[in-house]
């Protein structure tokens, strides 16, 4: 295994941008099927319509949602993600070109090319 710092963003003499990867090819291989699987089952999952909905109708439905749950008692879980960090470490190029490669296009790659 070998470990690499990848410098992020901000002063290059601070320790704190600097990112370590470990360079595992057969584990990003199986990390990048995964993620395919992944994302095209909560894609698939997504009406057509949501794509077309403002940010503001997303934070409505969404706390809409929660309120629903937590009156009737029910257990509400809500998963985010803070995608910045998550492609720190690699050129945003190659996942672009491996996401394409994979079938992934439009609002997706859109998505991710927005933290450049």
């Amino acid at each position: 295994m070998k470990i690499a710092l990848v410098y992020k963003k901000g002063k290059r003499d601070d320790m704190i941008n600097y990112h370590p990867i470990s360079i595992l090819p057969i584990l990003a291989k199986i990390f990048g099927e995964t993620s395919h699987t992944s994302i095209s089952i909560i894609f698939s999952r997504i009406p057509d319509w949501f794509h077309q909905v403002s940010l503001e109708h997303a934070i409505y439905s969404f706390i809409h949602s929660l309120l629903e749950g937590f009156n009737r008692h029910e257990n509400v879980i809500g998963i985010f993600y803070y995608l910045s960090y998550a492609f720190d470490s690699v050129d945003n190029c190659i996942i672009l070109q491996k996401l394409h490669f994979n079938g992934i296009s439009g609002v997706l790659i859109n998505l991710i090319k927005s933290y450049d």
